[in-house]
Parts: structure tokens; C-alpha cells; sequence
């Protein structure tokens, strides 16, 4: 197949470069957002941004086994997406099941480290649980949404297309993990990264988008 011809390092590169464009327009674009929660989302992306240029120095200078990078990026992500939704739902219920989640998480992360390194070994049973409840709390704002006022400008808002973005990164996300944790060494592993390159492409882009078309939030 086409694709197969096409080495991974050229997905790679091209995310990475999508990631700083993604990561120049949030800045560009940040007085739509500042005056909400969303505004911690800029130094997110920055911070992924550094992650990923980080992670391959530690590995060459470091230490070869740079999972601690990720593992660390991957629990302040989690935080501030849980913590965003809890600050968008309206509904205390919602609030509070949120708030619930978000205890889950912690508590695996700091279950795990009874089994696994958190220096060495990717905690990829914690981000099952905090994808999966990211995806829930989503699905919450988005039962809100569709039942309120806001439906009229929903395309308008930035906070709207941040979560279709992060709701399907999530949902293709946790199928690819459990597919090169268990099947890493089948034939088709090129093209389950190839295919994940491409959802993160689609992830920046619809946030890139969503920069462009969105119109200034209030606080929320």
C-alpha cells in the first residue's frame, strides 16, 4: 500500500510542525479566549510543543528512556481538560460527576505506581481511564449544549470545537494504544501509526479552525 511506502519520521515531522503552527495561532488568537478557563489552554500546547522537542534531547543526553517526559506531560493534559469541562458544564450534577472523575484519575495514577514505574514505564492503564473519562465528561457538555440557548452559536464558540477535537482524538486514541501495547510486533503497526498521525493532524486542525472561526468568550 501507498502509505507503507511513506517512513513514519515524515508523519511525525509533519505533526510537529502543525503542532507549532496550532501553537502560534492560540497565541495569535488568545484575547478571544483569556477572559475564560480556556485561556490555560495556550501554555498546554506550548507546553506539548516543548515536550516534544524536549523528549528527544533527554533521550540522546539524558537517559535513553524518556517515558518520564510523556508521563508527566500526559497528567497535567488530563488535569486541564477535566478541570475545563467541570468549569463548563452547568449542571452541578454534571460538576460533580466531573469532579468524581478527575479523583479517578488521580487515584490510578497513583495505583499504578504500585505496579509500574512511573520513571520508566508508560502509565497506559491510566490514560485508558482518563481518555475514556474525558470522552464522558464531553459527552456531558455536550448534552448541556444541546439542550440550552447556546445551540444557536455553538460554531462560534472555541471552547465547542476544542472538544470535537479532543473527543475524537480520544475516542480513536484508546483503541491505538491498546493495539501497540498488546500487538506491537504485528505487520500493521506501521499503518496504526500512520493512522494516528493523521487523527492528531485532524485534532490540530479542527482547533486551528475552531482559532479562525470562533468569536470572543466570556468568562465561564
Amino acid at each position: 500500500m501507498f502509505l507503507s511506502q511513506i517512513p513514519l519520521e515524515i508523519f511525525k515531522n509533519g505533526v510537529l510542525y502543525f503542532l507549532i503552527i496550532t501553537a502560534i495561532l492560540s497565541t495569535v488568537f488568545y484575547n478571544k479566549y483569556k477572559s475564560t478557563f480556556l485561556k490555560y489552554f495556550m501554555p498546554l500546547i506550548w507546553l506539548e510543543l516543548a515536550t516534544e522537542l524536549f523528549a528527544p534531547y533527554y533521550s540522546a543526553y539524558i537517559d535513553h528512556n524518556n517515558t518520564i517526559i510523556y508521563n508527566i506531560y500526559r497528567v497535567i493534559e488530563f488535569s486541564f481538560y477535566f478541570l475545563l469541562y467541570r468549569h463548563l458544564v452547568v449542571k452541578p450534577q454534571n460538576r460533580k460527576f466531573i469532579s468524581i472523575f478527575l479523583f479517578i484519575y488521580y487515584l490510578s495514577v497513583f495505583i499504578n505506581c504500585f505496579f509500574q514505574n512511573f520513571r520508566f514505564d508508560y502509565f497506559s492503564n491510566t490514560y485508558f481511564v482518563g481518555a475514556s473519562l474525558i470522552v464522558i465528561s464531553i459527552v456531558l457538555y455536550f448534552s448541556e449544549i444541546l439542550n440550552s440557548e447556546k445551540i444557536i452559536i455553538v460554531t462560534r464558540m472555541f471552547s465547542f470545537w476544542i472538544s470535537i477535537a479532543v473527543f475524537i482524538y480520544y475516542v480513536t486514541s484508546i483503541p491505538f494504544k491498546v493495539i501497540i501495547n498488546y500487538y506491537k510486533y504485528s505487520p500493521t503497526i506501521p499503518y496504526i501509526y500512520a493512522f494516528n498521525y493523521a487523527v492528531v493532524f485532524i485534532f490540530y486542525l479542527i482547533i486551528s479552525i475552531g482559532l479562525f472561526w470562533s468569536k470572543k468568550e466570556q468568562s465561564i
